[in-house]
């Protein structure tokens, strides 16, 4: 994302001579060679990038995000009930993107517009796109700082205790007493950040090289797909969509 001069940057990031905004733990460009991730980075980058028209397409979305769901399949047996919920959340939105009002949902903002002028985003007969993909955008903005914590970490605390207090200061938002409880208890039961970093790269020294060196853009990329989804929802008073 280019920064036009004079404007304000994030906290904890920085600006490269070329007007890049880059993580604080970004290193520089390396030559990746070949190395086995499990999880496709280039994929989740331009899935998450916008189009030339400025527009979130549904199904790079859908696609960024069956990739990211990777990564709770490899935080443990804890994450599989996580894991399975976006699958048929990402499967829902993909029906309605194949289906025969389709044309509607090729972008965030199509898909609102559409239900917004048919009331279906309170349907009881039928599940709302833009009610089940605001689920997956709050839950974006959890993996994302995840993320920032799984490449540069605090050297306060354990790993699975940095990730509890993230989830409190996002996911936690919008979930119930017992639910925060619940959840905040078993993060702390996280493996350990080099167990992580291990099975996302197949325990390959490169792979791991290319994930810290690509991982912080990718960041970025995801963090403004989730300020462009937020904005579009806040446009239209759709943030507590029930």
């Amino acid at each position: 994302m280019d920064v036009e001069p004079g404007s304000e940057v994030e906290p904890g990031r920085e600006v490269d001579p070329a007007g890049e905004v880059r993580s604080d733990c970004q290193d520089g460009p390396d030559v990746l060679g070949e190395a086995e991730l499990v999880v496709d980075l280039a994929l989740l980058k331009k899935g998450f990038s916008q189009s030339p028209e400025g527009q979130l397409q549904l199904q790079g979305y859908l696609d960024a995000y069956t990739e990211m769901n990777k990564f709770f399949q490899i935080m443990g047996p804890l994450f599989q009930v996580v894991s399975s919920d976006v699958q048929s959340k990402v499967a829902l939105l993909r029906e309605y993107l194949g289906g025969e009002v389709g044309d509607h949902y090729h972008t965030l903002h199509s898909m609102i517009t559409y239900e917004t002028q048919t009331n279906l985003l309170t349907s009881k007969t039928r599940l709302s796109g833009a009610r089940t993909l605001l689920r997956l955008h709050r839950a974006l903005e959890f993996v994302t700082e995840f993320l920032e914590v799984l490449v540069c970490p605090s050297e306060e605390g354990s790993f699975g205790g940095q990730v509890s207090e993230l989830y409190g200061r996002t996911l936690a938002k919008h979930h119930g007493l017992v639910i925060r409880k619940t959840f905040s208890g078993i993060l702390l039961l996280l493996p350990k950040r080099d167990t992580i970093i291990h099975r996302m790269t197949n325990g390959s020294p490169v792979a791991e090289k290319v994930a810290m060196s690509e991982l912080p853009s990718v960041i970025v990329t995801m963090r403004e797909a989730y300020n462009f989804t937020q904005k579009l929802y806040e446009e239209h008073d759709l943030l507590a969509l029930p």
